[in-house]
């Protein structure tokens, strides 16, 4: 499946811009690998190996890609599937055990501007 950011009505990438900002260059680094393995073996065979889980409980099929650094920060890409193309809609750093409801909502919007 090939993989494409969000791109906002204004025309930036916000997900892009973010990972630029990332300061640490092997959690960047360890970011893009993880979304590179999304594109080469799909969601479901990350699926089976615990690297993605749906998000249940909304009306569109949110999908999360968990990154774990070394330095025990987590990472989360949400993204959502349109047309065979992997859409790579919001990228955070995780801090609590449930995902913030405002995160979630900000890629469904995303997501509901490219069906």
């Amino acid at each position: 499946m090939e993989i494409v950011h969000y791109v906002s009505p204004n025309g930036k990438v916000p997900t892009l811009e973010y990972l630029n900002g990332l300061i640490d260059k092997k959690q960047k680094k360890k970011i893009y690998d993880d979304i590179s393995r999304l594109e080469i073996f799909g969601q479901q065979k990350l699926l089976a190996a615990g690297k993605v889980e749906k998000i249940k409980g909304y009306s569109v099929d949110i999908w999360e890609l968990k990154t774990s650094c070394v330095s025990n920060m987590i990472y989360r890409t949400l993204f959502g599937i349109i047309n065979d193309k992997i859409i790579i809609l919001n990228i955070f750093n995780k801090k609590e055990m449930r995902i913030r409801r405002r995160e979630i909502a900000k890629s469904i919007s995303r997501l509901k501007q490219n069906i």
